[in-house]
């Protein structure tokens, strides 16, 4: 039936072309590993820091990251709360 399989079909296209933006704080990182590998499971490409290169600028790669992300998502705890480098990010989002 098509009606049941088109849906899906389509939301699977959406997905694989949005670009997700982690923003966490190290102490989440496990957490944040998690749902990174969970996102890609479903097809979302997801970017977090761990994927800037030595010898990058961090500050920058970040920036430009949340500049061309489809979706800015922040996990929030008391430790993201306490980081001024997630509300730095959040800011700029």
């Amino acid at each position: 039936n098509l009606s049941r399989v088109w849906p899906s079909q389509m939301a699977k296209a959406v997905i694989a072309t949005l670009l997700v933006v982690l923003s966490y704080a190290s102490a989440d990182r496990p957490v944040a590993s998690a749902l990174r590998k969970e996102l890609r499971a479903a097809g979302c490409r997801v970017w977090w820091d761990r994927d800037i290169v030595a010898g990058q600028r961090w500050d920058r790669e970040i920036e430009r990251a949340i500049d061309r992300a489809d979706v800015f998502m922040v996990l929030l705890s008391g430790s993201a709360y306490k980081s001024d480098f997630v509300r730095d990010e959040i800011l700029r989002a």
